[in-house]
């Protein structure tokens, strides 16, 4: 979105637990640091965490994100 407002309004509304980033820069919509620093390029973009924080894969998606997932959870019952 290029409104903070309207961005603000969904996430209230929608009770989003996770942290929004939003460039207040107008006309730039990829340029926020973190974005940047992720190489972030499409909405949604899925970043795998474990426990302490740490970036597991950016790329995970299908079987190799129930690969990974097994890897930090254990084989499900």
């Amino acid at each position: 979105d290029e409104s903070r407002k309207a961005v603000e309004r969904f996430v209230a509304q929608e009770k989003l637990p996770w942290p929004q980033l939003f460039d207040e820069k107008k006309g730039t919509t990829w340029d926020h640091p973190m974005g940047v620093y992720y190489a972030i390029n499409s909405v949604p973009t899925a970043i795998l965490v474990d426990k302490d924080g740490k970036v597991v894969s950016m790329h995970a998606h299908g079987e190799e994100l129930s690969k990974q997932l097994e890897k930090l959870l254990g084989k499900g019952s």
